[in-house]
């Protein structure tokens, strides 16, 4: 059977993203099983996100992608003036005002959408042209960061699979406008729900429509579409525990961590709703903990990008500052989708190998986020499972939805970190002692975790597409 070719769109603007990770999860099986050629051309939004300003038009020349990742954007097609940015960002904050406009200002943002949406819908008819696209993954690109891509990739593939007989278009979302409740300056970020300037996917030959949770899909019911989405729960990296090797001794030798020190990581962004002053709090309580009992102190690693959110990165440091933890909590700056080593023979780890050093020194994983209704599914919990460790979790609303009463955690109080401190320092050790009873909870957790993420449904997908 011929090899399909996918090609990615990422609506994030960032060069990683929990999204993208997923992806790879995905895009290396159907790789394994020889169902897409070993080539996927990507455009992960940067030219479009003038909110993402250190990565906006450009990306960033140091970010590492995937020997099967070929990135591109529009910047190489097209000329930037210095109106592009403020156009992007004006076009979003009235689309989330759209309740308070006048017909007038409907008019002229309606007309503004169209002008920049000609420009990419040139872009994208080309880049699929050029790189023979079967079937392109569009990544959160119906909330409103950027109607006018959106309204120019609905336009682009109707004309492009107007003239094939297979292949599409697939609207991928983790996040709606109802449950993505983003505040920037007391301002809602997204409408409430879609209006007449937002695109939704609707039901064609050539459209699919993806959402990763029932919350998601039963939210959509009430968009303005006859297309149902599918509920396709995501894939989680397979991870072998067993392989501790050299790589992992170099990347704990390069950052100054002593191999019996345990790891704690937060595998966020770092992003304001993710909470990760939250996590550095309870860390610090745990590190007084360790110190108290004359134990072998333990490092925290956090994995987003400082460059995503300059002014809430310098709180963070600013706290790890007032703490005396400078030297103890590391912010890796970018977690890439696939290890690799720089120029300079520095180990940069993605998460598979992260969470592998995790398990073999008995550590943790913190996911904290500050805000009720902005994750749909929240992974940090998953991995947190897959790799057999510990985890402890703030209440957020998703996770009730989603994990529920099976999944066995340490629940995080932002006022008390040091409950949560002292409980996690007990199920650590108790890993680290290898103990029955913590073991047993963290395999009906792996067991509990694989039944939400399940591969088959995917498995299934990639042969419908084929």
């Amino acid at each position: 059977m011929k090899k399909m070719k996918w090609a990615i769109i990422s609506g994030n603007g960032l060069p990683t993203s929990g999204l993208l990770t997923i992806f790879r999860n995905i895009a290396e099986i159907a790789i394994k099983n020889n169902k897409i050629i070993n080539e996927i051309p990507a455009d992960l939004g940067f030219s479009w996100r003038p909110d993402k300003k250190h990565f906006f038009p450009y990306g960033s020349a140091e970010s590492h992608y995937p020997t099967w990742m070929n990135v591109s954007s529009i910047h190489q097609k097209i000329p930037y003036d210095n109106d592009h940015a403020h156009c992007f960002t004006h076009i979003r904050k009235r689309v989330a005002r759209y309740e308070s406009l006048t017909d007038a200002e409907i008019k002229d943002i309606n007309q503004d959408i169209e002008s920049i949406a000609k420009i990419y819908e040139d872009y994208f008819l080309s880049w699929f042209e050029d790189n023979n696209v079967d079937w392109v993954f569009c990544l959160n690109i119906t909330l409103s960061d950027a109607v006018p891509v959106s309204l120019a990739l609905h336009n682009a593939a109707r004309k492009y699979w107007a003239k094939k007989n297979n292949g599409g278009i697939i609207f991928w979302d983790h996040d709606l406008f109802g449950s993505y409740a983003i505040y920037e300056h007391e301002e809602r970020l997204y409408p409430e729900k879609p209006n007449i300037l937002t695109p939704i996917p609707q039901d064609n030959a050539y459209t699919k429509w993806i959402v990763a949770s029932e919350a998601l899909a039963k939210e959509s019911r009430n968009y303005p579409t006859e297309l149902v989405p599918d509920v396709i729960p995501n894939i989680l990296p397979s991870i072998d525990m067993s392989v501790f090797n050299d790589i992992h001794i170099d990347f704990l030798s390069q950052h100054n961590i002593p191999v019996g020190s345990s790891i704690v990581i937060v595998p966020v962004r770092v992003f304001r709703v993710k909470g990760i002053e939250i996590s550095i709090s309870v860390f610090n309580e745990l590190f007084d903990i360790y110190k108290e009992k004359k134990l072998l102190t333990p490092k925290l690693l956090i994995f987003g990008n400082i460059n995503e959110d300059p002014e809430y990165a310098h709180e963070l440091k600013e706290q790890v500052k007032r703490y005396g933890l400078d030297d103890d909590i590391i912010f890796l700056d970018e977690v890439p989708i696939q290890t690799y080593k720089s120029k300079e023979n520095q180990w940069y780890l993605d998460e598979i190998d992260l969470l592998t050093i995790c398990h073999t020194l008995s550590g943790a994983v913190l996911f904290t986020p500050n805000v009720e209704n902005v994750e749909s599914v929240g992974l940090g919990p998953a991995l947190a499972a897959v790799a057999g460790i510990p985890c402890a979790v703030t209440h957020y609303s998703a996770f009730t939805e989603f994990y529920g009463t099976g999944y066995h955690h340490i629940k995080v109080i932002p006022e008390h970190p040091r409950d949560a401190a002292q409980q996690l320092f007990t199920w650590m050790r108790l890993h680290a002692a290898e103990s029955d009873d913590i073991n047993i909870l963290l395999a009906n957790n792996k067991k509990f975790v694989q039944s939400r993420f399940p591969e088959k449904p995917w498995s299934e997908f990639m042969d419908k597409l084929q």
